[in-house]
């Protein structure tokens, strides 16, 4: 969940290689003026200008959407500088060992030397960026919803929706998730279940997501939460779900002051669901779901309106020869069958933003 593709292979001519190049959302400059000191951060004085009462759905969500939006330092995603990798590694220590990540899904530590590594941890996109979370916005890095995790662990989730399932009752859920996962994580093939104890973790961010992000900014998306998961409406899942979580696995010591670092050393904003868990049962009551009533869109059609498909390949004609899987950065593929002479093949994880290709997606050319 997680992924863009980057770089390319030196290979022979049957080869072809990928380079696209991922633009890192991050500008070094913050978004707007904000204090550094602990002052800002106090729960009291950062929400001291917003009415927490507001009983209309609409007012409260823009309400906390305009405080938690500025001011939003923007961390950048990779930098020479202080980055995600940076942060994570001291959002996310072990609390045994302080020289460990603890894994998100797996909620074992991790040499946090060890990241970038296939043997070793990965930056999880909590809400995937095929479900709307683009490559040059601050959601990209929004270390709310960032976290470390197996990278395998990472891999197997991809961009499923949150959800339950019961390996005993259903023969399409596989539990634990991943062999390198926490033994109460399953999945099927349409939904992925976290361990328990950062269920309630995992909503609040998904919640604070849904509310940060309205596609109101440059390069953001509307993000919305539904019990209707569609990727080309930018609706993650499931909501009800999240909502059983949320109440399941409450708010604790160790979410608060991860929350309260965040705003602090980094970012300069706070979750507001894990100050105050009791707004989410006014901005979602459960009582309707637009995405539900509405359906879910059509597969997207390419740039040039000709649908996403291939028309002159066939399975097992392309296969993957190299793949380096660092973020990923490089991926080579082999054609077994013959391409007539100009054909493109496009070779993207999530480059459709729900009404357009993103220009670095990227395409090859026999």
């Amino acid at each position: 969940s997680g992924s863009g593709f980057r770089g390319a292979f030196a290979l022979p001519s049957c080869v072809m290689a990928l380079r696209c190049v991922r633009r890192l959302a991050a500008a070094v400059a913050a978004t707007a003026a904000a204090s550094t000191d602990g002052a800002a951060c106090d729960v009291a004085e950062y929400y001291a200008g917003v009415d927490l009462n507001l009983q209309d759905r609409a007012a409260l969500h823009n309400a906390l959407r305009s405080r938690i939006s500025q001011p939003h330092t923007i961390i950048p995603y990779t930098s020479t500088a202080t980055d995600t990798w940076d942060a994570l590694k001291v959002l996310d220590q072990d609390p045994t060992a302080s020289d460990r990540v603890l894994l998100l899904y797996s909620r074992v530590g991790a040499d946090s030397d060890m990241s970038g590594s296939s043997d070793g941890w990965s930056r999880e996109h909590v809400w995937p960026k095929s479900f709307g979370v683009g490559y040059e916005g601050p959601d990209f890095s929004d270390l709310h919803c960032l976290r470390a995790a197996d990278w395998g662990v990472n891999s197997a989730r991809g961009n499923l929706p949150f959800g339950q399932c019961n390996s005993s009752m259903d023969a399409d859920c596989k539990s634990p998730a991943h062999p390198e996962a926490a033994a109460d994580t399953a999945k099927t093939s349409s939904l992925f279940m976290a361990p328990a104890s950062v269920r309630g973790d995992i909503a609040r961010c998904l919640f604070y997501m849904a509310v940060r992000y309205d596609g109101l900014e440059a390069d953001t998306e509307d993000l919305v939460l539904t019990d209707c998961p569609c990727a080309s409406s930018h609706a993650l899942g499931f909501l009800s779900t999240l909502l059983e979580w949320h109440v399941a696995d409450p708010v604790d010591d160790a979410e608060r002051a991860r929350s309260a670092r965040v705003c602090g050393d980094y970012q300069h904003n706070r979750n507001p669901f894990v100050d105050h868990p009791e707004l989410v049962g006014r901005l979602w009551p459960g009582d309707s779901d637009a995405v539900c009533a509405a359906g879910c869109g059509t597969a997207p059609d390419d740039d040039d309106g000709v649908e996403h498909q291939a028309e002159c390949l066939g399975v097992g004609d392309v296969v993957v020869v190299g793949f380096d899987a660092d973020e990923p950065d490089a991926i080579a593929l082999a054609t077994l069958a013959r391409l007539p002479a100009g054909s493109t093949i496009r070779v993207t994880d999530d480059s459709w933003t729900g009404s357009a290709w993103r220009g670095f997606g990227g395409t090859i050319s026999p």
